[in-house]
């Protein structure tokens, strides 16, 4: 034998060892032997050397054959089909011989002998085939229950039915009926002891003959018998029976009729109740007879043979009562499955569906709760029904349906967890579950007001800059590690938009998109949801760009360069294939992120070849449906229009000059106003109002180039656009302009329609950005407006036709009379933190959108005046009728008595407005430059209009609002027009109390004339106007972003994306603003060590604090009004942070004067009922800490100051906030004897801190602790010893409750005889104004006084 090869042999070696096992042929060593029985294993032997030889086969050279063990499978295959070939018989034998049994089999087998049974033919039958066996026709047959057992199968019952029908055919029994009716016939399943058909009879009778005889007789002797004769009998027959059989008979009666299945024996049905009611009330016996009438179980049902009544009842009709007290007692809200709120009195057939076996199954509609349930369902119509019908719940709270009935729906909603339901349900395996899903979520996130809003605004001037729904509480800034610990719920609690991302919904969407083949609607649904996610911020912008796959597949599939062609929009089943306007709006929303994401888009998915392909050619030859093919036309010239914001696109200005010229060109064959207007007409409109939107652009970029060629050299040359091919097209639209211009001033107001005006408005806006352009031209060109003739020309002969045309009264008038506030609470909607949205249920019946189609052409024409006055001087006068109309002054007049709400994102739609008014201003003022008498005395108008824009003015315009406050806010002309509201007794009144400085003060010499004052502040007027340049400058990085977009410098612009769009630019209160950046800058460590070194305030913050107290004085003063719009606490707590911004600060003697002014105007009668010191303050993160400040500041370094101490003691009125007082005379207690203000100099009336009585016993307790330690005297602090004295005696004296610490009080005073205060409290009357110690005592102590003091003196012996 060889040897086995070890581990070291190496694979020559193996290949030796096989060479020499092949020429040695030698046998195996082991064999395999197959056992018959199936009982035995195989065994394996190893073979002796005479089987290896018997085994090798003879003759045949190479390695010998070695039995195969083969499967038992296919072992038992092969046998089967070799015992098919065999005979029965031997196969029978070999059973038996394997099995080692034999079977005993009778000799002979006989057959049953048929020769005597009659031989019957089929019947004849119509049919060509049997019937087929119903399991309906055999529950109806199945009556006797011995004969059918409720276990046998369906063939078994329906063949003992049968055999049951054939014997009684056979038997030839047949029934005749009986005179009475067919119902008179007894059940069959009644025990025929009682039925009577169990009798027998050796005689020939008919027993049932008999059986119905007696019945008769029983029936007609019943008939004439009353009822007590009735009743006696029975009750008679009933005391005679066992009673066990009378609860048989009962118990089988109730069993026939619950089932339903015993009819009735007699004729008369009231004999029988009558029968059965006296049985049941004379059995004595609690037997509750159910009436299941309406409980009918179908015969389909399977499984029903035991009735279980009790897991039915859900089932029955539910009666009103029932009703009523259920839907009394719940508390949640129930909703249809469209939404619609379902009350306590709707009545609700049972058959629309909303009645449910949930919590309360006779109360009709869903419950919030169990809709998530359904929701969670496992099965998939559960699951439709429950996310459509919050789909529609969603739509409705949007709209605002629920207002008044509901709590918000939404909010609480989204802090339950609906959006993890959505998304979960979103991962269903059903395509009908997530198709619900997606328009759930599109329902929750996306409202389609705001969208139409939005579009609408993108129309407008500067429409292309949106605002970003990002919430307040922005997270996207924050680090990848802060994120990753924010759980899903408190994301989704603070942002529902950037929750659903973190939820993997991109990589879904891109799933159900390209794999699950959904329909046209929810394609729609997914491509809305993310327009709201692009639509958020600029990083998740980025995130739907940049999902793998996601806009490939949109852009392949849903803008396709070649489809086929689309009749009507009911015909589309699928969008795939067909280019969409909403995924073309997806893009554009992308592209407003920012420049790289259009760059992508442009570079990567060749954006522009497929947006000229859809304007090639007019709308009607894109093979869609009309609605649809208009607008992904008006769509991508808007995606074009927003590439060129960027200057990327600006070559395709000369790829595509010739299909842009031919557009352009297209506007000689279109009329502002036809005389039948049609549906086409205004079409062609709107769309080539957006292509002369596009031309527009293009010539801002061609001077662009020019005027930012030198900084961006590199930049301009790539995208660099010839002015000639600009002259050409401006040619043609400055033709049509004119034209258009006369046909406005002949129109009148009933044939004026939106698409007219938006097209005349865009041509203003070409000739206007053409003129600003063409000023920085080098070019020798002779065009039409080329020199100042023509430019006359158009003023005279066109514009000026426009201020003396009817149409234009009418529609000023009506844009005048629509209220510019539009701040009905009732209107607003509920803020959801987590989804920002307009706060208005219909934003598109706001002013500014109903009217922004004249609002943007009254400020093309502004800024069309604006550049031509700048081009031609001369002209300027030309254009007063635009600042002067009576329309006009009535819109700036409503404008000025503007008053700010929280309004969030909402202020965006107020955008239109505040740029009409900013071009209001500007030609205001140029125009007051040259001609000023006419003008002056609207100047108090237009300078109230810069304050409320200031306030106005959201993120974005911050480049309006710097020019406004550093060149018409502090102009002494406009700001000193209005007249002053302090007359002469009001000054005698406010300076009747002169507060005169301490001795270890320096004196002050306050002015006797309170002009003096205003003098003072307006001789400074410049200085005022350099503090607020500087202030409005500090955020450099957004005004010159602002700058670039105002200017439209293309190649600065990175984002067309308003962050931050929740909050205005300036706060309400911006002129203390100084004061508190100040204030703050006192509180950083580093500001604190230097003021260490060095506690000499320098000049420069002296004077910015100088500058900012008469800022806010000269506003107090001639502007009250605006003023009075910000709270009269954040007033005198703004102020008092001058105390702290420096130790001796206030004593400077102009600051310590204008404090002195502002707090006496704050203080008056009318505004101290008004201040609330336990409200939110601004910028304050609390009054309380900021009062412990001032407390230890004083402590510090007030000298005993009179103005300081007022400050102090303002707070410690009784309606102010008890804390404050407790921190005074308990922490802070070594202050009282500072505080030496004398009542005469007081600028509150006493009275503030006397009204109401002290109640807090802790509080009186402090004030007596401070007179025993001698803390409070009355030559310290007579205010507050004044104040000390009066509560504590009407607490003792005057309090109807606590009488022991009343009577505590007493003794403890009682302790100290002798002490002038202990003689003050017991013989306190009132404060006395005149007297030198201020207080009016008695003469002795009354006698109910003394009674009360004995009573406490003898409670203390006892």
């Amino acid at each position: 034998m060889l040897k086995r090869p070890s581990k070291d042999e190496t694979e020559e070696d193996l290949l030796r060892f096989q060479e020499a096992f092949l020429q040695n042929q030698s046998a195996s060593s082991v064999k395999i032997i197959k056992q018959s029985h199936p009982s035995q294993r195989d065994v394996v032997q190893l073979s002796t050397a005479e089987q290896s030889s018997t085994m090798a086969p003879i003759g045949i050279s190479g390695p010998p054959s070695y039995p195969i063990k083969q499967s038992k499978f296919l072992a038992g295959k092969r046998k089967k089909e070799n015992e098919d070939d065999n005979d029965p018989g031997r196969r029978l034998d070999d059973y038996e011989k394997k099995h080692d049994f034999v079977t005993v089999f009778t000799d002979a087998i006989m057959e049953k002998d048929t020769t005597g049974i009659p031989i019957t033919l089929p019947e004849q039958t119509t049919q060509a085939f049997p019937s087929v066996l119903h399991r309906n026709t055999l529950m109806k047959d199945r009556k006797d229950k011995k004969d059918v057992k409720a276990g046998g199968s369906l063939f078994a019952r329906q063949f003992l039915a049968a055999t049951k029908s054939t014997k009684v055919a056979d038997s030839k029994v047949t029934i005749e009926p009986t005179t009475s009716s067919s119902m008179h016939n007894p059940p069959e399943d009644v025990v025929t002891l009682v039925t009577g058909e169990g009798l027998r009879s050796d005689n020939n009778i008919n027993v049932k003959d008999e059986v119905k005889k007696i019945h008769e007789d029983n029936l007609h002797k019943l008939s004439t018998m009353s009822k007590e004769d009735i009743l006696s009998e029975q009750s008679r027959l009933i005391a005679s029976m066992d009673p066990k059989l009378v609860e048989l008979l009962q118990n089988r009666s109730k069993k026939s009729n619950n089932t339903d299945k015993i009819k009735p024996i007699v004729e008369s049905m009231d004999v029988e109740q009558k029968l059965n009611d006296t049985v049941a009330a004379n059995s004595d016996m609690d037997v509750d007879v159910e009436k299941d009438e309406d409980l009918h179980i179908h015969d389909n049902c399977v499984h029903t043979e035991p009735l279980e009544k009790e897991k039915l009842q859900w089932m029955l009709a539910q009666t009103k009562d029932k009703v009523k007290s259920t839907l009394e007692n719940g508390e949640s809200a129930r909703f249809g499955f469209e939404g619609e709120l379902i009350t306590k009195e709707s009545d609700i057939p049972a058959h629309v569906g909303l009645h449910h076996h949930g919590m309360e199954p006779d109360a009709a509609g869903y419950t919030i709760e169990e809709l998530f349930i359904l929701t969670r369902s496992s099965f998939p119509q559960q699951k439709i029904v429950g996310l459509t019908t919050l789909a529609h719940i969603f739509d409705k709270d949007h709209k605002d349906e629920y207002r008044g009935k509901l709590e918000p729906v939404i909010p609480n909603l989204l802090d339950a967890g609906v959006l993890f339901l959505l998304r979960w349900s979103l991962d269903d395996h059903t395509l009908a579950v997530i198709s619900s899903s997606l328009h759930a979520i599109r329902a929750l996130v996306v409202k389609e007001e705001d969208e139409y809003c939005l579009d609408k605004i993108s129309s407008l001037y500067r429409g292309y800059e949106t605002p970003s729904f990002e919430p307040a509480v922005g997270i996207t800034d924050l680090k990848e590690s802060e994120k990753s610990q924010i759980t899903d719920a408190d994301l989704v609690h603070n942002d529902a938009i950037l929750g659903l991302v973190r939820m993997d919904f991109l990589p879904r969407a891109r799933y159900v998109l390209s794999t699950c083949r959904i329909g046209a609607n929810e394609v729609i649904s997914c491509l809305k949801i993310l327009w709201r996610i692009g639509r958020h911020s600029l990083q998740l912008a980025d995130n739907v760009l940049r999902c793998p796959g996601l806009m490939k597949y949109i852009i392949d599939n849903f803008l396709p360069l070649s489809w086929k062609s689309l009749e009507s929009e009911d015909s589309i089943a699928q969008l795939h294939g067909y280019p969409l306007w909403e995924a073309m709006k997806l893009i554009r929303i992308l592209c407003t992120a920012g420049r790289n994401i259009t760059s992508t888009f442009i570079s990567q998915f060749q954006l522009i070849s497929r947006i000229v392909r859809y304007v090639a050619l007019s709308p009607a030859s894109l093979q869609l449906p009309s609605e649809r093919a208009c607008k992904l036309f008006r769509e991508s010239l808007k995606t074009w229009t927003l590439c060129l914001h960027y200057g990327i696109a600006s070559s395709s200005f000369d790829d595509y000059f010739s299909i842009i010229m031919e557009k352009v060109r297209s506007l000689y064959r279109v009329t502002l106003f036809p005389c039948q207007m049609g549906n086409s007409s205004r079409i062609d409109q709107l769309l080539l109002s957006e292509f002369q939107t596009l031309v527009e652009k293009f010539i801002k970029l061609a001077s662009t180039k020019v005027q930012h060629g030198k900084a961006m050299e590199t930049k301009v040359l790539e995208s660099s656009i010839q002015w000639n091919k600009i002259v050409g097209l401006v040619d043609v639209i400055y033709d049509c302009t004119k034209k258009w211009l006369i046909e406005f001033s002949k129109c009148s107001e009933d044939s004026v329609t939106e698409e007219a005006i938006a097209l005349l408005t865009n041509s203003i806006q070409v000739i206007s950005s053409f003129f600003e352009g063409f000023k920085h031209q080098n070019t020798q060109n002779k065009t039409v407006i080329e020199n100042l003739e023509e430019m006359e020309n158009f003023v005279y002969n066109f514009l000026s036709k426009i201020s003396n045309s009817h149409l234009f009264s009418c529609l000023l008038q009506s844009f005048s009379n629509l209220s510019y506030k539009y701040s009905d609470l009732n209107s607003q909607l509920n803020e959801i933190t987590s989804l920002p949205r307009f706060l208005y249920a219909y934003p598109c019946n706001h002013p500014c959108i109903v009217t922004g189609y004249f609002c943007n052409f009254y400020n093309t024409l502004l800024r069309l005046a604006l550049t031509i006055i700048n081009f031609h001087r001369g002209l300027a006068g030309k254009f007063k009728w635009l600042s002067l109309h009576p329309g006009i002054l009535e819109v700036i007049r409503n404008f000025a008595a503007y008053r700010r709400t929280k309004s969030g994102i909402s202020g965006y739609l107020n955008r239109s407005r505040t740029h009409l008014s900013y071009n209001l201003i500007k030609l205001y003022h140029v125009i007051a430059a040259t001609d000023d008498n006419d003008l002056l005395i609207h100047c108090e108008i237009y300078q109230k209009m810069v304050l409320v824009i200031l306030n106005e003015a959201l993120r974005g315009d911050e480049q309006l609002v710097f020019d406004l406050a550093s060149n018409h806010l502090i102009e002494r002309r406009s700001f000193l027009a209005g007249n002053v509201s302090y007359d002469e007794d009001t000054l005698g009144n406010l300076f009747a109390i002169t507060l005169t400085a301490t001795d270890t003060s320096k004196s002050l010499s306050y002015p006797s004339n309170f002009v003096k004052t205003m003098d003072d502040a307006i001789s400074h007027l410049q200085s005022i106007r350099g503090l607020i340049i500087q202030y409005f400058r500090k955020d450099s990085v957004m005004l010159q972003k602002s700058i670039d977009l105002f200017n439209f410098n293309a190649y600065q612009i990175n984002s067309l994306v308003i962050t931050c769009a929740h909050t205005t630019i300036t706060p309400l209160d911006w002129m203390f603003l100084p004061l508190i950046d100040l204030y703050n800058a006192s509180l950083n460590e580093d500001a604190m060590q230097s003021q260490k070194k060095s506690d000499v305030v320098t000049p420069e913050t002296t004077n910015v604090v100088i500058n900012t107290l008469r800022l806010i004085f000269l506003l107090e003063i001639w502007y009250p009004n605006y003023m009075a719009s910000i709270d009269i606490t954040a007033k005198i707590a703004r102020i008092s942070c001058t105390f702290l911004i420096g130790n001796d600060l206030f004593l400077e003697p102009t600051i310590h004067l204008y404090m002195e002014i502002l707090l006496r105007l704050y203080v008056q009668t009318n505004q101290l009922s008004d201040t609330n010191f336990t409200t939110p303050i601004p910028g304050v993160a609390s009054y309380y800490d900021l009062y412990v400040s001032l407390i230890t500041q004083y402590n510090a370094v007030s000298f005993g100051d009179y103005l300081f101490a007022t400050f102090i003691l303002q707070p410690l009125q009784q309606r102010c906030d008890r804390r404050l007082r407790h921190s005074v005379w308990g922490e802070y207690i070594g202050i009282i004897r500072h505080l030496s203000l004398p009542l005469n100099k007081l600028l509150f009336d006493i009275e503030l801190y006397l009204t109401p009585n002290e109640s807090d016993a802790t509080l009186i307790n402090k004030y007596l602790r401070a007179l025993i330690q001698k803390s409070l005297r009355s030559t310290w602090s007579p205010i507050l010893y004044v104040v000390a004295i009066h509560h504590i005696n009407h607490f003792i004296f005057d309090g109807d409750d606590n009488v022991s610490a009343r009577q505590d009080l007493i003794r403890e005073i009682r302790r100290h005889e002798g002490e002038e205060w202990v003689t003050d409290i017991f013989r306190y009357i009132k404060v006395l104004e005149g007297c030198d110690r201020s207080l009016l005592l008695s003469t002795s102590i009354s006698p109910e006084r003394e009674t009360f003091i004995q009573q406490a003196c003898m409670a203390s012996s006892i």
